[in-house]
């Protein structure tokens, strides 16, 4: 998209007949949500030429008329859902590709193209640091290795062990480690809330509920956390979640609350995090997925496509679904 109104679709006919001068080609056009927006989204008064020339010439440059034959025209966005319902169209990028984040497999495969890039220790588990970081993306898996190298070359060491890794992943998560002055009674109570969430896991009842302990931590870190305790699934990935599983979600995340309850009578700010994660899955539960015997299968929240954010029911079922 260029400043002057024409220069945008001039550059795409320009473009179309390089490839066609060079076929066999493929045109690949990046963050494509740049130029190929919906038209007539921004309002009466939020129209932009150049950027409406542009897409028409793109169009019109692969809508099956001009001799395209031996040009494949490949194009990424993160944001599909903003795109021009006609270049969707069959004909043109008729063919969709969704690259989510990887799972177990993918992130240890992925790990391992970056570790080859460094020096690993005897002790180092590439399989360890793919369970710890499910949900993230290559970009950040890169990271956490160069993190690791990082630490490892800071402290004189001639490979990457598994405490890099550790703390590695922890950089990308929840951030590095921060040298604070902490009284010992400050850190007996930090100990004992975190601990709180561990035994709340492992002393669950069912033992199919209990999930493995990946790292727990008093040692404070730059997101503004004193401490944490991480539980994750064997498998790493986990798609799908019964009602018992986030029953015991909350069980892990009401734990340090209640540890500091039971040792000092009452509970600190420690536990605001907590109770907002519980909170939110209690609040799914009932609003979304119909896990509530009272209420039953109907969703409660609000339709997210309300842009005024109303609630589809009357004030009478808002009161319990809040109780």
């Amino acid at each position: 998209v260029q400043m002057f109104v024409g220069v945008g679709a001039a550059r795409v006919r320009d473009l179309f007949e390089q490839a066609k001068a060079s076929r066999p080609a493929i045109i690949f056009i990046d963050e494509i949500d740049a130029v190929g927006k919906a038209r007539g989204s921004g309002g009466p008064m939020g129209g932009n030429d150049e950027r409406e020339q542009t897409i028409n010439a793109m169009l019109a440059a692969m809508d099956g008329f001009t001799d395209s034959t031996g040009i494949i025209v490949v194009a990424a966005t993160n944001r599909a859902d903003t795109l021009d319902p006609a270049l969707m169209r069959p004909g043109r990028f008729d063919r969709k590709i969704h690259v989510g984040a990887p799972e177990l497999l993918g992130r240890e495969a992925i790990l391992a193209i970056h570790a080859a890039k460094v020096r690993l220790g005897p002790d180092a588990d590439i399989r360890y640091v793919a369970r710890r970081t499910a949900g993230m993306t290559g970009a950040f898996l890169a990271n956490v290795v160069f993190e690791a190298a990082g630490l490892a070359a800071r402290r004189g060491a001639d490979s990457v062990s598994k405490v890099d890794l550790d703390e590695g992943v922890d950089r990308a998560t929840i951030g590095a480690k921060r040298s604070l002055k902490l009284s010992d009674e400050l850190k007996l109570r930090i100990a004992r809330h975190e601990s709180g969430h561990v035994l709340a896991n492992l002393l669950n009842e069912r033992p199919e509920l209990r999930q493995p302990t990946n790292k727990v931590t008093i040692v404070p870190h730059g997101t503004g956390a004193l401490g944490f305790a991480e539980m994750g699934s064997p498998e790493g990935d986990t798609y799908l979640y019964t009602k018992s599983q986030l029953e015991a979600r909350l069980d892990h995340a009401m734990g340090g609350l209640v540890a500091e309850r039971m040792y000092y009578g009452e509970w600190s700010t420690g536990p605001g995090s907590d109770l907002q994660y519980a909170t939110r899955i209690a609040r799914t539960m009932v609003q979304q997925l119909g896990m509530d015997d009272g209420l039953g299968f109907p969703q409660t929240g609000a339709d997210p496509s309300d842009p005024f954010g109303r609630q589809p029911f009357c004030e009478a079922v808002g009161g319990q679904v809040h109780e």
